[in-house]
């Protein structure tokens, strides 16, 4: 099992407005921000679970 926390090469703002006008910048760019730290071997994983805030 894998277990991880994936974070933005790219820190996003603190300021709540700017973090929703970068959101929605990249929604609708359909955007894929590059992140921080990749994993090596997705294969060697039987079972991945991928939450986020709702």
């Amino acid at each position: 099992m894998l277990l991880a926390v994936y974070w933005p090469a790219e820190p996003y703002a603190t300021n709540s407005n700017e973090v929703v006008d970068v959101a929605q910048a990249e929604q609708n760019a359909n955007a894929r921000p590059a992140l921080a730290q990749t994993v090596e071997d997705w294969d060697s994983y039987n079972t991945i679970y991928l939450g986020f805030p709702v």
